[in-house]
């Protein structure tokens, strides 16, 4: 399997927002993903990423606090 250099930089962005030390663990799923595919293109690189963001990202939780400003959205340390 081979990447073209246009799909690496996909890859590699996608992992950018992710916690470093999650990074190199969603880009082997991500070439996991894309070995069990007989074709690779840029639809079936963005299936694989969006299938291991689900798996990898962690978002930031919320506090809900009505009385805040900006809708009540207070980042939770």
């Amino acid at each position: 399997m081979s990447l073209t250099s246009e799909d690496l930089a996909t890859v590699l962005r996608a992992a950018a927002p992710l916690a470093p030390d999650r990074r190199q663990p969603f880009i082997a799923d991500v070439i996991a993903a894309l070995q069990t595919v007989p074709v690779i293109g840029p639809g079936t690189v963005h299936r694989a990423i969006v299938a291991a963001q689900h798996q990898h990202f962690d978002p930031p939780r919320f506090a809900t606090n009505l009385s805040a400003p900006h809708a009540g959205r207070a980042y939770v340390r």
